[in-house]
């Protein structure tokens, strides 16, 4: 009888740490999904001139729009964490880094081909092509720099090429949101299309679709500044002519 229950014990506080680690991870990845998420918004809307915008994303809603990243660098660090002895015995492969290339360009392909014909509607399918070219590069990072981290254990390298990877998103999220504003402002890559509102004369530009159904639509600048509307995209109808 002392035996099981002592089994049980132990059973349950495996149990107990495992499920407090698994917490652990999924609020860091919710708060790296929020950090580099609200750094693409507040850039993006900062350089359109409506900073006020961002506000208009609820906290659950900045965790979703860079979720599918911040779960990707997670599942990353996962893999390296629970095979580093393994990979402790082996080369960073160039070929490996090639195909890591290679489905990045399927993705930004995707990417492009939806912001092309699917008007309305908004890709994020350049953060899987960002992210993986950025691992296609640490590879080749990892192979110069591997007798830098026998010194230290793989772990150890690891870990830093996991921080320097979270760094280069969060630094690439903030240029990407302004790079994506500037062609909204310059109508470039199917961005900042021309909309109609029924009861208005006043030619609109769309700025972003936003939480709950709704578009951030601006005028032209006229001395230096816009005029933003928050309106529902039901009111809205999209310029497919241009």
């Amino acid at each position: 009888m002392e035996a099981k229950t002592s089994a049980t014990y132990g059973a349950l506080t495996t149990a107990s740490a495992t499920l407090a680690v698994i917490a652990g991870a999924i609020s860091v990845v919710t708060a790296f999904a929020y950090i580099i998420a609200y750094k693409y918004l507040s850039r993006y809307f900062a350089t359109l001139g409506c900073e006020w915008a961002v506000d208009l994303y609820p906290p659950t809603q900045l965790v979703q729009t860079a979720a599918p990243v911040a779960v990707a660098v997670a599942g990353i660090a996962f893999a390296v964490w629970n095979n580093y002895p393994t990979l402790s015995q082996s080369e960073p492969k160039i070929r490996t880094s090639l195909i890591f290339l290679i489905a990045a360009a399927a993705c930004y392909s995707i990417h492009l081909l939806i912001e092309k014909f699917s008007v309305p509607y908004r890709s994020y399918f350049n953060w899987p092509a960002f992210f993986l070219a950025c691992v296609a590069g640490v590879i080749v990072v990892a192979k110069v720099v591997k007798k830098l981290f026998d010194a230290q254990g793989i772990a150890f390298g690891s870990v830093i090429l996991i921080l320097l990877i979270a760094f280069e998103i969060f630094i690439f999220s903030g240029e990407r949101g302004k790079s994506h504003a500037q062609d909204v402002i310059a109508h470039k890559n199917g961005r900042g299309q021309e909309v109609k509102m029924p009861d208005s004369q006043t030619r609109y530009r769309l700025a972003r679709i936003v939480p709950y159904e709704r578009a951030l639509i601006f005028t032209e600048s006229t001395g230096g500044k816009r005029e933003f509307r928050v309106v529902s995209v039901t009111e809205v109808s999209f310029d497919t002519s241009n």
